[in-house]
């Protein structure tokens, strides 16, 4: 065990081992591989590395991460979430601003005020968006509720939109090879 006061700095390694962290307060920097990082709070900027590991946490103030072959379980990330993945699961509850670049992927995202995504070969389902733009190949993406404007570049994939609110304002769609379908109130 490490004990620290909640405020500090942090750096922390890890190979073949696992991570458990507190509420923290400050910024965290964490390369982890082939373990578990189980954290609750963090209410600083977090930059994480993780490789064939897991990782759950509760809140985080900003993160920016690099990940593969792994799972990120995170319950809400605050203004930026910056994400380079590859083979791995994301579940995000609630973000703010997610920006992803991915390849081989699994997303979910609660709640989401600005998406930006490119990606391949990936499967997205995104609960409720008010704005996003995104660049995809062979990805399937599902939106459940979009409330503001989209701009899609599709090529042999699909969307779906289940629920266009009435406040939606702007969309631009270009596919090949696939499929779309939109739900919902037209403006």
């Amino acid at each position: 065990d490490v004990f620290m006061p909640v405020d500090q700095t942090s750096i922390i390694e890890n190979k073949y081992g696992n991570i458990y962290l507190p509420d923290v307060n400050a910024k965290t920097s964490i390369n982890l591989q082939y373990g578990t990082l189980q954290a609750q709070n963090i209410n600083g900027d977090l930059l994480m590395d993780l490789s064939y590991g897991k990782a759950t946490m509760g809140s985080v103030k900003n993160l920016s991460a690099t990940i593969a072959y792994s799972d990120l379980r995170c319950t809400s990330s605050g203004t930026t979430t910056i994400l380079t993945t590859k083979y791995s699961k994301v579940y995000i509850d609630d973000a703010k601003t997610l920006t992803a670049s991915s390849k081989y992927d699994n997303y979910k995202i609660g709640t989401a005020n600005v998406v930006t995504m490119t990606g391949a070969y990936d499967d997205i389902e995104l609960g409720s968006i008010s704005t996003g733009t995104f660049t995809l190949k062979y990805s399937g993406m599902e939106i459940s509720s979009l409330s503001n404007a989209i701009t899609t570049d599709i090529s042999y994939g699909s969307m779906t939109i289940q629920n266009l609110k009435t406040s939606f304002k702007k969309m631009i769609v270009n596919t090949s090879y696939a499929p779309i379908k939109v739900f919902g109130t037209v403006p």
